[in-house]
């Protein structure tokens, strides 16, 4: 027996129903105690978005975990999180690809996943939530991704969502502290929004079980002005580490029973000298096990120095690049990845940071040139940029673009040039085939046809070197014109 379900309540006011996408899975009437995993989403921003980016979210999700044969002797960690993160902000990155314009739009999720270990791990990236409840009280409630952004002279707090643009980071929690009647609340930001953060909560601690807390947040729902909302609520049954109890309660037994154990030899003397000799070596024996409980105490906390470290590291890598300081961020994370630790999650997730951020950094380069008019030197860039991460299709599209404009360019430049050439202009028809082979340096035909105008004016014949030379004098000294 790992981790028992009774009984799962849905609701899913966020579906989209002229294409049938879902935002929550199970979706709503599948599902059953049966399920080991349960899934909420939505989008932020712009409406007509909002349905597509929370079913990338879900769908991207869902196929990742349900198609993972690790999942079924493994708990669910970072790694493979983080690898449905990526692939959710590649398929964000192809959607909204097709709207160039468009912002401040952001798939948002939260999960649990029953392990096969009977432990249960709640993943989450935006503002979805996630909650523990047992016996009215709240034992674990997620923190929400957000940044605050300046915006119409205001400070702003936005998720940080998927986005397909900028990073998003993903959260993992596992919970081993299960017992029988215990509450799991997954919901999206609308049911906060509707409840308020103060009245969810009370709905918690007033709920006796899955069916009344269902109850009291659907009723509340009813009445709210954003009835677009899912959510899920998940009843434990029973699980195998029920019973099981941490190191620091096992130590604390271990030292009770030691006292009763002394407790009962020192009634069985009746010497006087024979008690203070047991009472001395007591106090000892208490004091060496007192050490030795303060030793493993300090070992434990020294020993958990370097993950500590390194998580704390990674958050703070996380607030300064909501802030936009990706220099000091990717600091951070080099020293994170240069600590010695077993926690190799954590290594993953800032790994990944580290990739994302520096990309993140050569393609700010890289857009600076090209709205300074620099194509060939954005298009180095965009190209080292994503050689760094092959599979990130916002990247790639960037190359694919300016070699498009480069290439619509030098078309132009030579259309320009049979139209002067025909009118016998043969001056200006070769500053336009200078222009065109700008654009494509190592164009033969180019060539020959500006040592044609220059047979034609009677000048000396270029050869391939020289040609590009005064091609890019000539289009440097029409941008200076220009300036």
């Amino acid at each position: 027996m790992n981790t028992t379900i009774k009984a799962v309540f849905a609701l899913d006011n966020t579906q989209d129903k002229s294409s049938g996408q879902h935002h929550i899975y199970p979706p709503q009437n599948e599902a059953t105690p049966a399920n080991r995993l349960f899934i909420v989403s939505a989008g932020i921003g712009l409406e007509e978005h909002t349905h597509t980016m929370a079913t990338i979210a879900n769908n991207t999700f869902v196929r990742l975990l349900t198609g993972s044969a690790r999942l079924k002797t493994e708990r669910l960690g970072q790694v493979l999180i983080n690898d449905a993160l990526r692939h959710a902000e590649r398929e964000a990155q192809k959607y909204l690809n097709q709207y160039p314009r468009l912002a401040g739009v952001y798939g948002v999720v939260a999960l649990s996943h029953f392990n096969a270990d009977g432990s249960i791990t709640l993943a989450w990236v935006g503002n979805c939530r996630a909650y523990h409840i047992r016996q009215g009280r709240i034992l674990y409630q997620t923190e929400d991704h957000v940044a605050n952004m300046m915006m119409q002279d205001r400070v702003m707090t936005v998720p940080r969502g998927i986005n397909g643009t900028e990073p998003a980071w993903a959260s993992v929690s596992t919970i081993t502290n299960i017992q029988a009647g215990d509450l799991l609340l997954l919901c999206t930001p609308a049911v906060v929004t509707a409840t308020s953060e103060e009245q969810l909560a009370e709905i918690c601690t007033q709920a006796t079980d899955a069916q009344a807390l269902y109850q009291s947040i659907a009723a509340k729902l009813q009445t709210a002005a954003e009835p677009e909302a899912a959510l899920f609520v998940v009843q434990i049954e029973n699980s195998v580490l029920a019973n099981a109890k941490g190191n620091l309660q096992h130590a604390n037994n271990n030292l009770s029973s030691y006292a009763d154990l002394f407790h009962q030899s020192t009634q069985s003397k009746t010497m006087g000298v024979g008690r203070d000799a047991m009472l001395k070596a007591g106090i000892v024996l208490t004091a060496l096990l007192v050490l030795a409980a303060s030793s493993y105490l300090l070992y434990r906390y020294f020993s958990n120095q370097p993950k500590r470290m390194v998580n704390n590291l990674i958050s703070e890598a996380q607030a300064l690049a909501s802030e936009g300081n990706y220099v000091k961020a990717i600091t951070d994370l080099e020293k994170a990845l240069s600590i010695e630790t077993s926690d190799t999650e954590a290594l993953s997730t800032a790994q990944y940071m580290l990739q994302k951020m520096r990309q993140s950094i050569v393609v700010t380069q890289g857009d600076s040139l090209f709205d300074a008019g620099e194509f060939f030197e954005a298009k180095t860039i965009y190209e080292r940029a994503y050689t760094m991460d092959t599979d990130n299709a916002d990247v790639q599209n960037k190359v694919n673009q300016i070699k498009k404009l480069i290439d619509d360019e030098k078309k132009t430049r030579l259309k320009k040039a049979d139209s002067l050439y025909t009118a016998k202009d043969y001056a200006s028809a070769r500053n336009a085939l200078l222009e065109a082979l700008f654009y494509d340096q190592n164009n033969k035909r180019i060539l020959e046809k500006i040592n044609e105008c220059n047979a034609r004016l009677k000048e000396d014949t270029l050869s391939a070197a020289n040609a590009v030379k005064r091609a890019t004098s000539y289009v440097r000294s029409l941008k200076d014109t220009l300036k």
